[in-house]
């Protein structure tokens, strides 16, 4: 993930439907980065949600989140991924 993606999500993620509260920016931000390593142009999210969802363990660091919670945070990054090389 690049300097400004990750400004945006630091920026940004409690204003997010998938925000819980008390969580903080060092739970979402593997969500985010795997995503961002992730994302592919040709690729939807839905075709790779369950690979991520198998690496969420190995890659969450200190996060909080299980995948079920952090899958909402790594499609919102794809997304927002997908629509930048769009632009």
């Amino acid at each position: 993930m690049d300097d400004d993606d990750d400004a945006y999500w630091h920026h940004h993620f409690m204003q997010q439907p998938f925000y819980f509260d008390g969580l903080t920016f060092e739970d979402y931000a593997p969500a985010f980065r795997m995503a961002h390593a992730h994302y592919r142009e040709d690729t939807l999210f839905d075709d790779v949600q369950c690979r991520l969802g198998a690496e969420w363990e190995e890659v969450k660091g200190e996060s909080r989140l299980s995948w079920f919670e952090a899958r909402h945070a790594a499609r919102a990054a794809w997304e927002r991924a997908a629509a930048l090389v769009a632009a």
